[in-house]
Order: C-alpha cells, then structure tokens, then sequence
C-alpha cells in the first residue's frame, strides 16, 4: 500500500497527539503497474487511483520496487507513437554511462525541438563547420541519414569536418525560428 500525503495531512491536522500513529493506521490500498503491462492498462490505473505517479514493480506479487510511472511519461508516449506528434521530451543516459545507468528525460527548452531536414542544396559540399548552421540558425546537427550508393541508409555523428551531400537528411536541434528559416532556404 501508500501513504497519501493528503490523508497524512489530515491526520496531522486533526490529531493533537500523532506519537501514536503508526504507518499502518495509514496506509490504503495503492495502483501499481509491473514493466510488461500495456499503456492503455496503466492508464486505467491512474484513472482508479487519481495520482499522479504510479510505482513500478518487478512482479506481480512481493515485487521489488523498480522506479515509477507518471502521467507525463505515458502522455509522452502517446504524444510520440498514437498521434505521432513530436515531443517535449528527449532520452539520454547518465552521466556514467554504465549499463547500470538508467535512462532519463529531460525537457527540452520551450520553443526548441529536435527535427529531421532534408539538407538545402545550396549547404551541399560544404562540411558541418563551413555550413556554419549553429552561427546562422542557432541549430545543431545531431545525426546525418544518407543514402550509400547500393540505396542502403546510414546514420553518421557528424564532426565539424563531415562533408555535407546532395540528399542528406539533418537531424537538427534547435529553436523553432531557427528550424524554420533553415527550411524556408
């Protein structure tokens, strides 16, 4: 089970001596979800429990507590994959890079986002420094989608000295004004 806050709070607000109280006096039943459980299910959670987190066990029965769910996270999901919508929010691993590292979001800035371009002919041939993107756009260049000659796609990390070609595509980070001259030309 939980302890609400709100509960605790009325509690503590009614009750003169609390030195009594135990834990148990408060705790009430509480939603949880398990990693293998369908989105739309845990919905369904958060809508009995009315909070916003849920806890996440490993198993259904005596699990041990992983970590939590929050409405944020599901209604990011749902942004990205049902409505394919681009998100506020963006994945990256710790600062020690471990596999024990988990991963995390964090939001992006208002008004920046990170989009996919097809690169304008005109920045063909010229490498990521001489493009001068982040001086002109205020955006950087993430990833690189090209094309080999054979049809396969690959995806480069460009350095400042990666060539630019004829058909690439751009994943740029940036703020929206910026993103939008660079795909007006």
């Amino acid at each position: 089970g939980a302890i609400s806050l709100h509960d605790l709070k009325e509690t503590l607000a009614d009750t003169e001596d609390v030195s009594f109280i135990l834990a148990l006096d408060l705790i009430r039943p509480f939603e949880y979800t398990v990693p293998d459980e369908r989105l739309d299910r845990v919905m369904e959670r958060f809508w009995r429990q009315d909070c916003e987190r849920i806890p996440v066990l490993d198993r259904r029965e005596g699990g041990r507590l992983l970590g939590t769910v929050s409405k944020r996270d599901i209604l990011g999901v749902y942004t990205l994959e049902v409505l394919h919508r681009k998100t506020l929010l963006t994945k990256f691993r710790g600062v020690d890079r471990s596999p024990e590292d988990e991963s995390t979001y964090v939001e992006l800035p208002a008004n920046y986002r990170v989009e996919g371009i097809l690169l304008d002919a005109s920045l063909a041939g010229r490498t990521v420094r001489e493009a001068r993107l982040r001086d002109r756009y205020g955006v950087t260049v993430l990833m690189i989608h090209r094309r080999d000659p054979d049809g396969r796609e690959t995806s480069i990390v460009p350095g400042p000295d990666t060539e630019l070609r004829q058909g690439d595509r751009l994943v740029v980070f940036g703020p929206d004004s910026g993103l939008a001259r660079l795909q007006s030309g």
